[in-house]
């Protein structure tokens, strides 16, 4: 579970880091 979370997290600042761009 804690993977998983971890991989969204991953997801997530990606997400966030593209539209910072």
């Amino acid at each position: 579970m804690s993977v998983k979370q971890h991989c969204r997290s991953d997801w997530l600042s990606l997400r966030i880091q593209s539209l910072e761009a």
